[in-house]
């Protein structure tokens, strides 16, 4: 899986200088603000069920608890649509969005798309169906750059790349939805309103609890991009979201993929071998730290010198705001993955408490940039700093977890 996400990243990285050179700063970041506002909306798109289908206790359960997800999923596609052809304005405006303008009406179509994908990979999860999931990634970075290139050569814009995106974000779906089928073709047979309401009662601890604190760890991430719009321009997001793209590329290339694989051997045994999953734990976080420090090193000093050659001359800030956000990325990468632990043990109040301190320092950085006059660089590097803090603090509580876990095994 790691290979396959590791290909996606790898095509970005190659149509990364072409893209940039068809489209400007501005034209970024009007993309990045709809990804931005996708991302969040995505967190709520079913309702966190899908978080279920691995580790439910057998495959009725799960296909049940999919079946709930994508109904759930219709809905909130429907309302969304709904609710943006009557208060479009008065939503551009809460998200500092006015310049997307008609683009906003993609948003619920690659919340469709993209939420379909995310239930049907929780199947092929539970399934440990790995190679299947880095097709699946191949296909999606090539369908989101090339559709983008296209699109911009033919003059398109912003509305380009996110066209392109939403290409990308549903490749790929209709192989995850074969292998549900071919697993077991009769397994559809088992599903029955009578079960998919036991399902939403049995797991309604995950939008109650989950959801919220995924809304706002997603947010925490999200809302610089708000912030600098707001106080700034878009073509200052642009240049930031670029480069935080770039930077954490680490974190989708190796963080992700790892964080995936930790998360469904952590639902497996993690419950029955807690010692076992303590050592992986501990195993995963020095790996991850020999891995992420060459990369960090060379954004760091190098940073606005290869944004220049390989993206234009007019992407030397992206560079700057680079070498910023690499502290940061590390901290990431590091850290993230163990962090499934909350979901497997279901220590949902402590992953709320968490992402609570994760908004609040967002908060109180953009706060401190716009009291102080603050210029872009300065409000990232603040920024930087206090989310670095929070991931250490993450990663504390889930290590405390899997020790509480095995005290709880061996004094049962």
């Amino acid at each position: 899986m790691s290979l396959g996400t590791a290909f996606a990243q790898f095509l970005n990285v190659i149509f990364s200088p072409l893209i940039t050179r068809i489209y400007s700063p501005n034209e970024m970041g009007i993309f990045f603000l709809y990804t931005s506002i996708l991302n969040i909306l995505l967190i709520s798109a079913s309702l966190k069920y899908e978080y279920s289908i691995p580790i439910a206790k057998n495959k009725i359960i799960s296909i049940n608890t999919i079946a709930l997800s994508i109904l759930i999923l219709f809905i909130t596609s429907i309302l969304s649509t709904l609710i943006l052809l009557i208060l479009q304005e008065q939503i551009l405006g809460l998200f500092n969005a006015e310049k997307l303008g008609n683009l906003v009406f993609l948003i619920p179509v690659g919340l469709l798309l993209a939420g379909l994908y995310t239930i049907l990979l929780q199947w092929a999860l539970r399934t440990k169906n790995f190679k299947k999931i880095s097709i699946t990634k191949l296909f999606q970075g090539l369908g989101q750059n090339l559709s983008q290139i296209v699109l911009g050569l033919i003059k398109f814009g912003s509305a380009g790349l996110i066209i392109g995106q939403v290409i990308g974000k549903c490749a790929g779906s209709l192989t995850l939805f074969r292998k549900l089928l071919s697993d077991d073709p009769r397994l559809l047979k088992n599903i029955s309103l009578r079960k998919i309401r036991w399902v939403f009662k049995r797991y309604r601890h995950f939008p109650l609890l989950t959801l919220p604190s995924q809304l706002l760890s997603r947010g925490g991430l999200e809302l610089p991009v708000f912030f600098l719009t707001s106080i700034f321009s878009t073509a200052v997001v642009g240049q930031y979201g670029l480069a935080n793209l770039i930077v954490n590329i680490p974190v989708v290339l190796i963080g992700t993929a790892i964080g995936d694989v930790f998360y469904a051997e952590a639902a497996a045994n993690g419950k029955s071998d807690p010692k076992s999953l303590l050592k992986l734990s501990n195993q995963l976080v020095r790996k991850l730290v020999l891995l992420g420090i060459a990369p960090t090193l060379i954004l760091i000093v190098f940073s606005p010198i290869l944004f220049s050659f390989f993206f234009g001359e007019e992407w030397y800030d992206a560079g700057v705001f680079s070498q910023i956000l690499a502290f940061l990325a590390f901290f990431r990468l590091v850290f993230t993955p163990v962090s499934r632990v909350f979901l497997v043990f279901e220590k949902h109040s402590i992953a709320l408490f968490t992402n609570v301190l994760r908004v609040l320092f967002v908060l109180v950085s953009f706060g401190a940039t716009y009291y102080f006059n603050l210029n872009a660089f300065y409000a990232v590097s603040v920024y930087a700093v206090a989310m670095s803090i929070v991931y250490l603090m993450t990663y504390i509580f889930a290590r405390r977890i899997i020790l509480k876990q095995i005290e709880n095994v061996s004094n049962p």
